[in-house]
């Protein structure tokens, strides 16, 4: 079980190190430095919504 959890962790921590690169790489296009996405956010296919990816402040430590 200990394994188990472990693993849960590592993919939540992967998680927000993405949320967190999408938030960056949004402030370095826009020429700006919001922890803040768009709305709704679409690559190719793949549509999510600002609730989906954008960090949480009590996460912004912990992704970076």
């Amino acid at each position: 079980m200990k394994d188990f959890a472990s693993h849960i962790n590592y993919l939540f921590a992967a998680e927000l190190q993405f949320r967190l690169a999408s938030a960056v790489r949004f402030a370095v296009t826009m020429d700006n430095q919001p922890l803040d996405l768009p709305m709704e956010w679409s690559h190719g296919k793949h549509k999510v919504s600002y609730e989906e990816v954008a960090l949480r402040k009590d996460q912004t430590d912990f992704a970076a």
